[in-house]
């Protein structure tokens, strides 16, 4: 390391410490911190996979919209249990789908393209995982008065 540098590197050192407080306290006030912002949907994204996977693993019902529509009121232990394998699949398709949204916004993932672009230093959202993602959101949206415990 050349000695010129280390001037930048304190000074930078300081400034991410500086933002990671404030930021700390942002996020603690309203949920959020101006340097979320830069990048918002890869932070939303973040926060609403881990919070689905939370969910899955401390849940303790499941939306009655998971049961057939003809045993609404009425319930057996193979009803139940067949609704909450179909709500966990559902969970899991939509924790794929954001997990696979803040890889993109962070650019660990790159979207798929038509046009056949593709490089060895890069992976490519594939068409499989663009399939996810839609049907993620979908569910994410068809279920979101559903995220309860």
């Amino acid at each position: 390391m050349k000695i010129k540098y280390i001037p930048y590197k304190i000074s930078n050192w300081y400034y991410d410490r500086k933002w990671d407080i404030i930021t700390f306290f942002q996020r603690g006030k309203r949920g959020w911190g101006d340097r979320d912002t830069w990048s918002f949907d890869g932070y939303l994204a973040g926060v609403i996979a881990e919070g689905l996977e939370h969910l899955k693993e401390t849940k303790c019902g499941t939306p009655i919209s998971m049961f057939p529509e003809d045993s609404k009121f009425e319930s057996t232990d193979e009803i139940s249990n067949r609704a909450r394998a179909k709500w966990d699949i559902t969970l899991d398709i939509m924790i794929k789908a954001f997990k696979l949204t803040k890889d993109i916004a962070y650019q660990d993932i790159w979207p798929y393209h038509e046009d056949g672009y593709k490089s060895d230093n890069i992976r490519m959202l594939t068409q499989e995982e663009e399939a996810i993602i839609k049907e993620g959101f979908k569910l994410f949206a068809e279920n979101f008065h559903s995220f309860w415990d």
